[in-house]
Order: structure tokens, then C-alpha cells, then sequence
């Protein structure tokens, strides 16, 4: 059984994995934190999804509690980063979604293994730059969307995004609407078949 319990309410809500339609346990409830018995580990969850929840960071064994994850969903909720820790060893993961966050900070390493991930959805957050070599670890990508962000923003900064996805062979859609990007340079695409 997984079980949630709201931090502000202390509520207690149980999703049965032999119960859950299509492998998907969904919640919408405030503050969720997660337990675990561990001989009923839920270990075949393909989707995962948390939203419009007061959570301001993602648990850190996520990967532990869901190896066979296929889909996270993390979106309107208070993510201020993301860590390493809280994306590692999910390795079957093939969509991400951290959409409509207050995400400023992205771990240098938050998606190196990633290595399966096809789309990875990052919009509507307060990202001003993406470091170098940080998404080239995702070498199945095909579609990033950093819409509406803060890319470029930073005064005295150069917009390092010359050789952002250069590792990125696989990519077919790249989203970089709605920011401050006032120049890009050619390098930008090297690398990119399609």
C-alpha cells in the first residue's frame, strides 16, 4: 500500500497498487509527504503525479519506492530547485514534468541519469541559466520545454546557452519561449539532427 499524509492536516491517504486504474496514483492533496510499508512496496507504478500541492521539495527515494517509474509529474507545486538526490537512479523514467514551479536552481547533476528520458517539461518556473553541460546526460531527449522562464536574465552574465543541447542528437522540439533571450548563437543547434 502506499499511503500519503498531508503534513498540514496530518490526513491519512491510502493508494492500493492492485486497486490503481492504468498504474497511475494521482494526488491533489496539500503538503504530501510519503510512506512505505516495505513488504507492500508498490514496485510497479508507471506514473507518479503530484499536483498543486504545497511541496517544496521532491522525497528523496523516489527511485527506492518506484524503480519502475515511467512518468513524474511534479507540477504547481512550491519546487524552489531540484537536487541531485531527488532524481537519481530513476533510469526507466521517460517523461519529467516539473512545469508551473518556482524553480531558480538546477543541480549541476540533477538529470544525469536520466539516460531514457524523452521529454522533459521545465516551464513556467524562474530558471535564469542552464549550466553548462547539465542536460548532456540526456541523449534520448526529444523534447525540452523551458518556456517562460527567466533564461538570460542576469545582468553582466553572458547567456551560456552556446553549447546547451550540443549533446542533444535526438532533439526535435526545444521550447525556449517567453524568456530574456536577446541573442543566441549559432552553435546552439550544432549537433542537432532533424
Amino acid at each position: 500500500f502506499l499511503s500519503f499524509i498531508t503534513q498540514s492536516l496530518s490526513e491519512k491517504f491510502t493508494c492500493d497498487p492492485d486497486k490503481l486504474q492504468d498504474n497511475i496514483c494521482e494526488t491533489k492533496d496539500q503538503g504530501i509527504t510519503l510512506e512505505f510499508e516495505e513488504d507492500k512496496k508498490p514496485v510497479n507504478i508507471n506514473d507518479l503525479s503530484f499536483l498543486n500541492s504545497a511541496i517544496t521539495t521532491l522525497p528523496l527515494d523516489i527511485s527506492k519506492n518506484f524503480p519502475a517509474l515511467k512518468n513524474l509529474t511534479a507540477s504547481g507545486l512550491n519546487l524552489i530547485e531540484t537536487t541531485e538526490e531527488s532524481l537519481e537512479k530513476l533510469d526507466a523514467l521517460v517523461e519529467l514534468d516539473l512545469s508551473e514551479n518556482s524553480i531558480k536552481k538546477i543541480a549541476s547533476n540533477s538529470f544525469k541519469d536520466l539516460k531514457a528520458l524523452v521529454r522533459l517539461d521545465l516551464h513556467a518556473n524562474e530558471i535564469v541559466t542552464i549550466g553548462e553541460g547539465m542536460l548532456d546526460s540526456l541523449v534520448n531527449i526529444k523534447e525540452i520545454d523551458l518556456s517562460n522562464n527567466n533564461l538570460c536574465n542576469e545582468i553582466d552574465v553572458v547567456c551560456p546557452l552556446a553549447t546547451t543541447f550540443r549533446k542533444n542528437t535526438q532533439l526535435e522540439v526545444i521550447n525556449l519561449d517567453e524568456n530574456y533571450i536577446k541573442n543566441l548563437a549559432i552553435t546552439i543547434f550544432r549537433g542537432l539532427h532533424g
